[in-house]
C-alpha cells in the first residue's frame, strides 16, 4: 500500500513539473507578445512564483519518493548495482539527467526569476497600449531556452523511466 502511494506521488509530481513546463511553453508564452507590458508586469511575477513553487515541491517529492523506491522497493543500497548492471546504468543515467533538470530549475529560480521581476517593475506604469520591449524579449528568450532545455531533459528522463518500467 505504501509502495503504491509513493509510486503514485512520484508520478503526480512528474506530471505537475513537466506539465507546468509544457503549459508555460505552449500556452502562456505564445500569448506574451499580445499582452501589454503593464499587464505582463502584473501577471508574470505571480505566474512564475506559483510555477516555481510547484517545481520545488515536485522536486522535493520526487527526491523522497525516488529514494524510497530505489532503497526499499528495488533494494539498491550501494553503488555497485548501479555500475554493474544494465538496469543500474539506466537508473544512474536517469539520476544524472534529473540532477541536470534540477540545475535548470535552480538557474531559473536564482537567475531568471529575479532578473524578470526586476525588469517587469519598470513596466507597472506603462500605458495599456505598450506591447514591445527589447529587454522583455531577451528575458522571454532566455526563459524559453531554459524551458526548452528542461522539456528536452524531461522527455529523455521519461523515456528512460519507461525502459526501467516506472522505476
Amino acid at each position: 500500500m505504501l509502495s503504491t502511494f509513493m509510486h503514485w506521488l512520484h508520478l503526480v509530481s512528474v506530471v505537475f513539473w513537466i506539465g507546468g513546463i509544457g503549459y508555460i511553453l505552449f500556452v502562456l508564452m505564445p500569448g506574451i507578445p499580445m499582452t501589454s507590458l503593464r499587464d505582463r508586469a502584473r501577471m508574470m511575477p505571480i505566474l512564475l512564483r506559483r510555477f516555481l513553487t510547484v517545481v520545488w515541491i515536485s522536486i522535493a517529492l520526487l527526491t523522497v519518493t525516488g529514494l524510497f523506491r530505489v532503497i526499499y522497493i528495488i533494494r539498491i543500497t550501494s553503488i555497485e548495482p548501479l555500475i554493474l548492471s544494465h538496469y543500474g546504468n539506466l537508473l544512474l543515467l536517469k539520476i544524472i539527467l534529473v540532477t541536470a533538470l534540477i540545475a535548470v530549475a535552480t538557474s531559473v529560480t536564482l537567475r531568471q526569476y529575479p532578473r524578470t521581476l526586476k525588469h517587469l517593475k519598470t513596466h507597472h506604469d506603462d500605458p495599456p497600449e505598450s506591447y514591445k520591449c527589447q529587454q522583455c524579449r531577451s528575458i522571454v528568450g532566455s526563459l524559453r531556452s531554459h524551458l526548452d532545455t528542461g522539456l528536452a531533459l524531461a522527455l529523455v528522463i521519461l523515456f528512460i523511466a519507461a525502459l526501467l518500467r516506472g522505476a
